[in-house]
């Protein structure tokens, strides 16, 4: 970001489709003026209605701050996009803001951090129409690399490895926050293998569409890290409790996958630690990529993240201490088809009744646009079963 002799400011764009929740989030933030932009009115969950209604009003305005930040960069390498897609805001004005950075940048990449519905929880009941119809949009956008987060499996990560008994959001978001600071701080800090937007593309996306990610991360320790050797970082990296996308990464094969490591790291004992997961058969890749792992090393240590105060189940104030190395995993791997295929089965069973369809006609939505969004997130289904069709390889 950029800064003073004294203050440094995030180079970050705020943008909500109402005030309050904008202002309640960004309290007490070093912000310029200019880097917040929001609405006067909610898009209620409702795709149809950000789409519509919402983000046209707030479009220009959006485009406007961002092409003022951009002229402010120096060596701009592509675009960080946060959002969810099971309410109206994150779903509908985050598609339109890809859109046109697809358009207005073509030759920039974009990493955007999805948050995707959970299995069993739901703040909306039509968030099964919004998922599907932010999917299909995400499908089509080129040069996008989109990283699934699932709000469960990270409350599973807080209660089953951080033993917090009671997690906050800001808890959450603070073990969200772990995979993305590997990835971002590959971009931006020193290390002897770092990786830019390009090479991420370019590694981890085999064929276009198929470009969602799941993400995880070690160590994962209560009230502190223990000891650990690279390889033992990097086979927890692989274990399906380590996941934050709702993944299982015991079912599935990997296209692709990167490493990107933070710390105490040396460039052998990365590559050493990786051929032997591959020599055990750790990692199951599909026979046309069997060797996809990338490798990032970014000397810097992950900051100290303090959770909330609140006790772990074996009494003790649980703290994330500053690691002496640590790994996020980003992997293109054939299980993300479960995730799509949970949301196209919730929004099929919906709207075989045609419910609540009323509310996206309503917004101006065409029937015929959301059986072809259910169409395309089952196709692309069909792709990544078929991608892991060709063969099963376990790497060796």
């Amino acid at each position: 970001g950029g800064g003073t002799a004294s203050f440094y400011f995030p180079r970050a764009l705020w943008v909500d489709a109402e005030p309050q929740a904008m202002q309640q989030h960004t309290k007490g933030m070093l912000l310029r003026e200019g880097q917040q932009v929001w609405g006067s009115e909610s898009a209620a969950g409702n795709f149809a209605r950000g789409l519509f209604e919402v983000a046209p009003r707030m479009a220009d305005t959006m485009t406007d701050q961002l092409r003022c930040m951009v002229e402010r960069c120096s060596a701009l390498q592509g675009f960080s996009v946060f959002h969810s897609v099971g309410g109206g805001t994150g779903s509908a004005l985050a598609s339109l803001l890809l859109a046109h950075l697809a358009d207005e940048y073509p030759k920039l990449h974009t990493v955007s951090f999805t948050v995707f519905p959970s299995p069993n929880l739901s703040s909306s009941t039509v968030e099964p129409y919004n998922a599907v119809l932010t999917t299909a949009a995400l499908l089509h956008q080129p040069n996008l690399v989109c990283n699934v987060l699932n709000n469960e499996s990270v409350y599973r990560v807080c209660k089953r490895k951080l033993r917090h008994r009671s997690p906050q959001l800001a808890d959450v978001n603070r073990v969200m926050a772990m995979p993305i600071n590997c990835l971002l701080g590959s971009f931006s800090a020193g290390g002897m293998l770092n990786m830019d937007f390009t090479e991420l593309y370019n590694n981890l996306v085999p064929h276009r569409k198929l470009h969602f990610l799941s993400n995880s991360f070690a160590p994962l320790f209560p009230g502190g890290c223990e000891t650990e050797t690279v390889y033992d970082l990097s086979l927890s990296a692989f274990h399906p409790s380590s996941g934050l996308s709702g993944v299982h990464m015991g079912k599935g094969q990997f296209m692709a996958c990167a490493l990107l490591y933070r710390g105490c790291v040396g460039t052998k004992d990365a590559e050493q630690a990786v051929s032997q997961l591959r020599e055990q058969h750790r990692i199951r890749f599909v026979d046309w990529s069997p060797t996809a792992v990338k490798i990032s090393i970014n000397t810097k240590q992950m900051d100290q993240y303090s959770f909330s105060q609140a006790t772990s189940s074996t009494g003790t104030t649980n703290a994330q201490a500053e690691y002496a190395h640590s790994v996020g995993m980003l992997g293109n791997h054939t299980g993300i088809r479960s995730v799509l295929h949970r949301e196209r089965r919730k929004f099929e069973v919906m709207f075989s009744k045609r419910a609540f369809v009323h509310w996206f006609q309503g917004e101006g939505l065409e029937m015929d646009e959301l059986e072809s969004a259910c169409a395309d997130v089952a196709t692309l289904e069909g792709d990544y079963l078929q991608a892991e069709g060709y063969g099963t390889h376990s790497a060796s």
